[in-house]
């Protein structure tokens, strides 16, 4: 290295060092009280009149917005301005996550509802059995195929909340499963029969209701599945003869597994019951 650039590096080190050297500016804007504003081009209030002349900064903190006390706008501490706190629900606290979506919300925990769409109380419901698809259908027992009906019941959960576990949104709630094993002790005509009533429900719920029934002789080749929709507070009813052998002889075993999914389309949210049963 020569004489010359040895010292043009000392020169620039220094310089680079020197504390008389005033710090970056915003062109346009100035830096106070731990806030940024601007001259003009903009209000003052967010980071992203600023940001532009950032080197480096591009893209960091276009979403955060300052108030006039200098807070983070958005939060559940500030969420629409400095000082507007989100408050926990004064009941059933422990089942919803306080949020600031825009404006104070919440989010529910676990297997908690909000049904009625009220922040006070909320999520109001816990759905306690989850029976959401085939592989945990709730079992109702083993019956011969001259059994009465056997009857079944449940609520469709449902609300317009973010919900911390997924499904993260439930319009329309989770489905519920059922399942029914028959036993063909006559060896005769065996006939599946699935009926469901919405008598209970807002009549402006609709609902889907199936079956299909899983021969013990042929597993993997299930009869159906078979489906129906009700609505308006209505009944209705599936029925399908079961020829497992697919020979058309009613001498042959039928017995098998009756599984039954109940699953709503739309309407308001209700934390009421359906009602069913099983006609083997």
């Amino acid at each position: 290295m020569n004489r010359l650039s040895f010292v043009l590096l000392l020169t620039l080190g220094a310089t680079a060092c020197d504390d008389d050297v005033p710090p970056p500016k915003f062109d346009g804007g100035s830096q106070r009280d731990g806030q940024v504003t601007t001259d003009g081009g903009g209000d003052g209030s967010s980071l992203s009149d600023a940001k532009a002349d950032l080197p480096g900064a591009d893209g960091l903190v276009a979403d955060l917005t300052f108030g006039d006390g200098g807070c983070v706008i958005g939060t559940v501490d500030n969420c629409t301005d400095c000082g507007d706190k989100c408050a926990p629900p004064t009941t059933n606290a422990a089942s919803a996550q306080v949020v600031c979506i825009g404006s104070c919300a919440i989010a529910c925990q676990g297997e908690f509802y909000d049904v009625n769409g009220k922040l006070d109380d909320g999520c109001e419901v816990e759905d306690t059995t989850i029976q959401a698809s085939e592989n945990n259908a709730k079992d109702l027992g083993s019956v011969p195929d001259w059994n009465a009906k056997v009857a079944f019941s449940g609520t469709l959960l449902s609300d317009d909340r973010t919900h911390v576990s997924s499904p993260s949104p439930r319009p329309t709630g989770r489905p519920d499963y059922f399942k029914l094993h028959v036993i063909d002790k006559t060896l005769g005509n065996t006939q599946a029969e699935v009926s469901l009533s919405l008598a209970a429900l807002p009549a402006s719920v609709e609902v889907e209701v199936s079956m299909k029934y899983i021969c013990d002789q042929n597993p993997q080749s299930p009869l159906g599945p078979f489906t129906q929709t009700v609505t308006n507070q209505g009944t209705t009813k599936i029925a399908e003869k079961i020829d497992c052998d697919g020979s058309g002889n009613a001498s042959g075993d039928d017995s098998g597994t009756v599984i039954v999914w109940v699953r709503k389309l739309k309407g308001d949210h209700s934390a009421a019951q359906y009602s069913g049963s099983i006609n083997p």
